[in-house]
């Protein structure tokens, strides 16, 4: 028995010792594979990263808020870089996300903490009433943001938003990572070397009915997820959210700027007529575009319509200003 004993040990030793060395081979590649592109700009608890498109330095300017386990990229390879032939373009990573650092504040992984940090950065770059699009806790954010500077917005396109409690859960690999320890253990020896399992999973679901572009993974940087303190940081967001979302959807009456809420009606991650849908009714003057056999992908799967509802947006309210 002591000799059976002895070998379970050293096997586990040896089995951690591997899985110590393949992690950090996998971040290393993570970092050599995903080039870092943007400016940092400094906010209460750390940096943001920032990418700007387009020389425009007058007119509207569009601020694009990624979702959950993504980045600035996902958004800029689908709609941003159209975006920019004609409008002011700035892509942000949202706190703990891409190459932006998790806020080191109070409740800094909350949508409302994150809204303040972006509105920060968007100060120091001199933005003046963005228009926020923003998807899936992009959206969460881009409402939290609203709220949060009434006069500071000029209006919202929301793309497949997270918008009310249902549905706003944690997964069970989040609810581990969130123990003492435990999580850490899993965020820094799991993650990097059998995550990427996980999240092709994952987005199999987000693009369905449709299936997932050959080259999307690769081409949004979807890797820099797994690295272990952007895992922890997406566990500690989502955690926040259904409670936050329970307070926030209270408030949504309040919203009075141009909003289009655009949703696949066949969202697999969020359920379209119990986020998008009531969300439409509850904004003042809000506009639901509901998109057939499509899923929650909207930027990606119907480029062409989301293009237009934010072209739409932008051109009235510089009609507006007039």
């Amino acid at each position: 028995m002591g000799i059976f004993l002895i070998l379970v040990v050293v096997g586990l030793l040896v089995g951690a010792a591997v899985l110590v060395v393949l992690s950090r081979d996998r971040q290393a590649k993570i970092a050599r594979r995903n080039q870092h592109i943007g400016i940092e700009v400094d906010v209460d608890g750390g940096q943001l990263n920032v990418v700007e498109l387009g020389g425009q330095k007058t007119g509207p300017c569009l601020v694009l808020l990624h979702g959950a386990r993504a980045s600035l990229e996902d958004l800029r390879v689908s709609i941003g870089e159209r975006l920019a032939r004609d409008t002011r373009v700035l892509l942000i990573d949202r706190p703990g996300h891409g190459w932006s650092d998790p806020l080191d504040v109070e409740g800094g992984e909350t949508p409302e903490s994150q809204a303040i940090a972006i509105n920060q950065a968007l100060n120091f770059l001199g933005v003046d009433k963005p228009i926020l699009v923003g998807h899936d806790v992009g959206g969460t954010v881009a409402l939290a943001y609203a709220l949060s500077y009434p006069e500071d917005v000029g209006g919202l396109v929301l793309i497949a938003p997270l918008s009310h409690p249902e549905g706003a859960s944690v997964t069970l690999g989040q609810r581990v990572s969130l123990l003492p320890w435990v999580g850490d253990v899993l965020a820094w020896l799991f993650v990097p070397v059998l995550g990427r399992g996980a999240n092709l999973r994952h987005l199999a679901r987000a693009f369905a009915p449709q299936p997932v572009p050959g080259d999307y993974y690769d081409s949004v940087s979807a890797d820099l997820a797994l690295r272990p303190w952007a895992y922890l940081a997406e566990a500690a967001e989502q955690a926040t959210l259904s409670e936050f979302l329970t307070e926030q959807s209270q408030f949504y009456g309040q919203i009075t700027v141009p909003a289009v809420v655009i949703a696949g009606e066949d969202d697999m991650i969020v359920n379209s007529e119990a986020h998008a849908g009531v969300l439409a009714r509850d904004i003042s003057g809000g506009r639901w575009v509901v998109l057939n056999e499509v899923g929650h992908m909207p930027h990606h799967v119907s480029q062409n319509v989301v293009l237009f509802e934010i072209n739409r947006l932008v051109e009235r309210l510089g009609a507006d200003h007039v």
